[in-house]
């Protein structure tokens, strides 16, 4: 049989020694009890032999100090005239067994007191003091309370500063008779509270848990002071009594349960006044220390019940007992039962109490058995199949009988989108969703934790309304790189819900629904895909609907040529811009794949000459600037200003810097986006559509990377400054039929034919003295007579183990291009359209036009490939022309230089290149795609590095490059291995080649 009442807190309010006998996770490190007293030393010991010696200190008056029968046998008085004065405190001192403050956890400290409010400030249990046997280190916790009576918790830190200083107001503020203050310091969890209760107003109150805002010092070690602050010169003069302090698991503890535990023993009275002299109290029990009987409360239990109870009426020798009930948090009480019978009520829930008679030689009182009968099992009633209407409800009554009151009732569907329920009281509504059949289970829950379950089965029964019918477009038609969004829509019955899949084997767009709205957006190659669109109701009925996407690679952009020569120069912002009509000079520069400057000159003292500094920005045709170079000087004896200005997408030169990438077999609108991102800037038409393999280096801007596109891929970038996009046009420009004829339009011509870098014979050798004469008929050379039969030699220096048949394919071609003049062409032209004003008679950068001089024999139709504008006088606009039509993904070399002709005769663009980057691995793997492959330094070969195929298994290097004027290609590489002797290593080369019509060809190479 359990028993209750079996603790020294519910006899007389104390707290024992094992606090676990409270039915609290709870230990106490301290504990100061002032039930004996010892000598004139004034110390006050815990009588059971606890953990606490406790030393009061005495500033002042000495006589400030008694000891007087209080609430839980005899309590301090300190300060009780005048704190200010008298300046009293007291220190419970560690006696070693334990130490003081818990490190984790935790901590509670509190204490029993009454007490005036005579100073600002009252302490009531403080860590701040360094006085003698206090302890060292850092403060943990202060508790105190205003003049007012509102209540103070204080946290510190390890290096002693303030991290909490909250103050708190119980709803009886001040108040002069007995109370009981506790500060609860969550170490984990880094939190502090304050609980209080008042003795006479039978209250309890838990202040709002409030955060630290920092970590609580657990090393503190310090020996708590009562009511005393030295430090600061604030004392508190009233009585105290059970001083403790305890650690708990912050994981388990549960304030509000300590607080009415606390809360409940107020009416334990064994040890209350005068009743200290009539009975002893240990941890063990109590016994009548005086002839005769005398009786007594024990503290209040929280209790229920089905059936009643019962205990014995003498629970032992000497010892009679009686119990009282009440159901309205103690204000009455209830007193039927009578030490010789038991009149407890049948049913119960409230709080119970026992007065005790204890007479003399009777054993120790130390608890009573009481035992609660169980209540009948919790059971619910049997509950029917239902059926309900589509869209309709029904309700059923729950009923249970046994369990603790009070009965909750829950229920769950087993498919809510058939059958929906709801639970209100004792009362289940079922709805009637879609057609079907679920599976309903109602559960009774007791106070007890008992629960007691019924299924049934729901059945929904009803109209099933006509399918929805999809509404999308027929088809999608997209530019690359292009998106648009669709608003879908569909006929139906209730909410309906949306799917879309795409069909895409070529990898052409990307889809992206949220939830009626489709977004199709294309990537930078053409193609065809679809996108499978599924419409579904809320009864599970669908449609669906495939939409055709195409997606194209747009033309160029129609071209729009302002007006040059009518345009003012706009300096500065729009709030405070400035415009300059009367410019000395002005120069526009535009280049294919090259510069966009403006150039423009004022004198010194124009008045706007001071509106124009560095980075300003500068407006013509339209067209962004921003200054970027002012010059001020004497032009034919007068003072001018001269201003250079860079195009706006200069800036991407400074957007940043961009990590190194690989693209393999990439489109350019794709790395085009990676160049753009974060800039500002996006990509506009993209209709180059080669895909090229190649590497940004590390740390390049936006700018490079553009431009290390452009060379891969081919074509032209054309920026519009004005909505910062980018394009990749596989031409810029048109031909729009203008034309410059010497005497209309064209002022000066020039026809430069060179042969000063003629040469009809090339020799070929590497270094290590190897020719071509083995693959090329016994001679060492080629040669072409086909302009000139005079014999011009010229030796072409190949590196080391570059084999006779790569030599002879690049000899080849050099001399194909050497054979020959070379041509170039300037020209001086008029900008008529200044005049005319007309369509027809303007011209830009990239544009072909036809120039004719048929006094010096020219008459060529060419593509501009440089422009440079004169502003102020048209007639002196000068173009640059290209001979033949870009190609795309064309280079340049950088190995003139192996090319000796015997004369001073310039080499330039005289030697075929190397079509492969970083070919020697210089750079290490820069450039290639691999597997398998690292680069050491050995020295073999033609440098110091070479590549190391390493592992099992395929292992490869891999390069894209961009076809330039040749018809024919060699490769050749430099192999050793390192197997046993005879050992061949399986090498392949193979080369994909890629056609202008985007068709493919595998071809593996013959090595010898």
């Amino acid at each position: 049989m359990p028993k209750l009442f079996d603790n020294r807190l519910a006899w007389s309010g104390e707290w024992p020694v094992d606090a676990s006998r409270l039915g609290l996770e709870m230990r106490l490190l301290m504990r100061s009890r002032f039930s004996k007293t010892t000598s004139s030393s004034r110390q006050y010991v815990d009588e059971a032999g606890g953990h606490t010696t406790a030393v009061r200190y005495v500033d002042a008056d000495a006589s400030s100090v008694s000891e007087t029968p209080g609430y839980r046998g005899d309590e301090v008085n300190l300060n009780t005239v005048n704190p200010a004065s008298q300046r009293s405190y007291y220190i419970a001192v560690n006696s070693g067994v334990d130490d003081i403050w818990p490190t984790s956890g935790v901590m509670v400290m509190g204490l029993w007191l009454a007490h005036n409010y005579t100073m600002a400030f009252n302490p009531y249990i403080s860590t701040r003091e360094n006085v003698a046997s206090s302890g060292a280190g850092e403060p943990l916790a202060y508790l105190s309370t205003y003049n007012t009576g509102r209540l103070r918790h204080q946290v510190y830190d390890a290096d002693g500063a303030l991290i909490l200083d909250q103050g708190e107001d119980a709803p009886w503020g001040a108040v002069f008779t007995p109370q009981w203050v506790a500060q609860v310091v969550d170490l984990d969890n880094r939190t502090s509270q304050v609980l209080t209760i008042d003795y006479e107003g039978d209250r309890a109150w838990a202040s709002p848990v409030r955060s630290i805002d920092g970590i609580p010092n657990a090393a503190c070690e310090k020996s708590p002071v009562v009511f005393g602050l030295p430090i600061a010169d604030y004392y508190t003069g009233g009585q105290f009594d059970e001083f403790f302090v305890a650690r708990a698991d912050s994981e388990t503890w549960d304030p509000d349960a300590f607080l009415d535990l606390v809360h409940r023993s107020i009416g334990a009275d064994a040890q209350r006044l005068g009743n200290a002299d009539e009975l002893d109290v240990t941890d063990e029990g109590v016994t009548r220390s005086s002839d005769g009987g005398f009786g007594w409360y024990t503290s209040a239990e929280r209790l229920r019940w089905q059936r009643k109870p019962s205990y014995p009426l003498s629970p032992g020798a000497g010892h009679t007992v009686r119990p009282e009930t009440s159901t309205d948090g103690g204000a009455t009480w209830d007193d039927s039962s009578t030490a010789s019978e038991n009149n407890l009520p049948e049913e119960f829930d409230g709080l119970v109490r026992f007065y005790v008679y204890s007479r003399s030689g009777a054993g120790a009182f130390d608890g009573i058995e009481f035992e609660i009968p169980e209540a009948d099992p919790l059971a619910l009633a049997a509950i029917d199949d239902q059926h309900v209407d589509e869209g309709d409800t029904v309700t059923v009554g729950l009923d249970a009988t046994g369990g603790i009151a009070p009965i909750t009732f829950s229920a769950v569907s087993t498919d809510p989108s058939v059958a929906s329920v709801a639970v209100e009281g004792a009362t289940l509504t079922l709805r009637g969703l879609t057609v079907g059949e679920a599976v309903v289970t109602a559960t009774a829950t007791d106070d007890d934790g008992q629960d007691a379950s019924q299924a049934f089965s729901v059945t929904v029964a009803g109209i099933v309304p006509d399918p929805p019918v999809i509404d999308v477009p027929s088809s999608v038609a997209l530019d690359a790189g292009a998106a648009e969004v669709i608003d879908l829509t569909a006929t139906g019955t209730g909410a309906l819900t949306w799917s879309a899949e795409e069909d895409d084997p070529d990898g052409v767009i990307n889809v992206m629904l949220e939830g009626s709205t489709l977004t199709i957006g294309a990537g930078f190659d053409a193609g065809s895909a679809g996108v499978a669109v599924t419409v579904t109701d809320s009864f599970g009925q669908s449609d669906s609907a495939t939409i055709p996407v195409a997606v194209t690679v747009p033309d160029a952009p129609d071209r729009d040529i302002p007006a040059y020569s009518r345009s003012p120069i706009i300096i500065g912002d729009d709030g405070d811009a400035a415009a300059i009509i009367d410019a000395l000079s002005a120069v526009d520069i535009r280049e294919v794949n090259g510069e966009q400057t403006f150039e423009f000159s004022v004198p010194v003292k124009h008045r706007h000459a001071g509106a124009i500094r560095n980075e300003q920005p500068v407006e013509f045709v339209g067209e962004p600037y921003r200054v970027r170079r002012v010059t001020t000087g004497r032009k034919q004896g007068a003072p001018v200003m001269e201003v250079y200005c860079e195009a706006a997408f200069y800036d991407l030169a400074y957007a940043g810097q961009i990590s190194e990438r690989e693209y393999r077999q990439t489109l350019p609108g794709d790395a085009l986006a990676d160049a753009l991102a974060g800039t500002g800037w996006d990509v506009a038409t993209v209709n180059v559509s080669t895909r090229r393999t190649y590497t940004i280096e590390d740390r390049a801007t936006p700018l490079e990377m553009l431009r290390t596109i452009q060379s891969n891929h081919g074509g032209d970038l054309v920026f519009n400054n004005q909505a910062k996009t980018v394009s990749l046009l596989v031409r810029s420009g048109a031909d729009a039929g203008v034309s410059f004829l010497y005497g209309r339009g064209l002022t000066e011509s020039q026809r430069v034919v060179d042969t000063t870098s003629l040469v009809t014979r090339i020799y070929a050798r590497n270094a290590d003295g190897v020719t071509i004469a083995a693959v090329n008929g016994g001679r060492a050379y080629v040669e072409d007579f086909t302009y000139t039969d005079e014999v011009r030699e010229a030796t072409y220096n190949f590196a080391a183990g570059t084999s006779p048949y790569r030599m002879l394919s690049m000899v080849n071609a050099t001399l194909a291009n050497r054979s020959k003049p070379s041509y170039s062409y300037e020209f001086t032209v008029a900008d008529l359209s200044y005049r005319t004003g007309q369509e027809v008679d303007r011209f830009d950068v990239g544009d072909t036009v036809t120039v004719v001089d048929d006094e010096l024999g020219i008459r060529e139709a060419q593509r501009i490939v440089k422009v440079e504008r004169d502003i102020v006088r048209p007639d002196r606009t000068t173009i640059t022309l290209s001979g033949k039509l870009r190609e795309l993904g064309s280079s340049s070399s950088d190995e003139d230089e192996n090319l000796s002709t015997g004369s001073q005769a310039s080499t330039f663009d005289l030697v075929p290149f190397n079509l492969l980057l970083n070919g020697r691995f210089d750079n290490g793997l820069n450039h290639w795609a691999r597997q398998g492959v690292s680069v050491v330094e050995n020295g073999q070969g033609t440098g110091d590095y070479s590549a190391l195929f390493t592992g099992t298994g395929e292992r490869w290097i891999e390069q894209t490059v961009s076809p330039d004027n040749r018809d024919a290609y060699t490769l050749s590489f430099d192999i050793t291995s390192s197997g046993p002797q005879g050992w061949v290593p399986d090498v392949r080369a193979i080369a994909v080649v890629e056609y202008d019509d985007g068709s493919e060809e595998t071809i593996e190479l013959e090595l010898s």
